[in-house]
């Protein structure tokens, strides 16, 4: 083999061997310089769970009802919520033979309607009443369901104080009435349901 040969052998296999080096660079290059392998691998992001709302808790149960004083002697003291016109008590006191009813209103006195007692004797029945209309006393009166009459009285009678309202009966209005009668209380308002006062059965008056 002549040198020039030699040479041009060694020259073919230096370029195929310069041929494959540079490939082989342009490969390791090109796998540095790609996204993929030059981005970091970060492990796939997982949204959190929604956050669960309890679940509604259950009202606060209403507070007990405050229990009703005991009523004294010749007293009846009702239950609050049970009308529309509504009675808290009323107290009876006989005074030199006048009797006096003091009527206490839990939502104030009826506007058009009335109030007073019912009475009962020996199956005899009166009422002691007082009519209201507009807000102001109208009539005082007593009324003897056996004689089928009525007594008017003043209405100066009848004197209010805030929810409180304080009648009198002279005794004049009331003898035939006597002694040992029952009685119990009314409040009504014009197209309502009365509440009345004790609730159940009438009580004895205590003279």
């Amino acid at each position: 083999m002549t040198p020039r040969t030699r040479y041009a052998l060694l020259g073919v296999g230096g370029l195929a061997l310069a041929v494959a080096v540079g490939l082989l660079l342009a490969l390791v290059l090109r796998s540095v310089n790609s996204p993929a392998a030059s981005a970091p691998q970060v492990p796939p992001t997982t949204s959190a769970p929604a956050p669960v709302a309890p679940a509604p808790s259950e009202p606060p149960a209403a507070p007990a009802p405050a229990p009703r004083p005991e009523p004294k002697q010749n007293e009846c003291v009702d239950e609050l919520g049970d009308g529309v016109v509504d009675l808290d008590s009323v107290q009876l006191a006989l005074h030199d033979g006048d009797l006096v009813a003091q009527f206490r209103f839990a939502t104030g006195v009826p506007d058009d309607g009335g109030f007073g007692l019912t009475i009962d004797r020996g199956g005899k029945s009166y009422l002691l009443g007082v009519a209201v209309e507009g807000g102001d006393v109208d009539s005082v009166f007593v009324q003897d369901f056996d004689r089928s009459d009525t007594d008017e009285l003043d209405t100066d009678n009848a004197v209010a104080d805030g929810s409180t309202v304080t009648v009198v009966f002279p005794r004049d209005s009331i003898r035939r009435i006597g002694n040992g009668w029952s009685w119990s209380a009314f409040a009504s308002q014009t197209g309502a349901e009365p509440d009345t006062c004790p609730g159940g059965d009438p009580q004895r008056f205590e003279g």
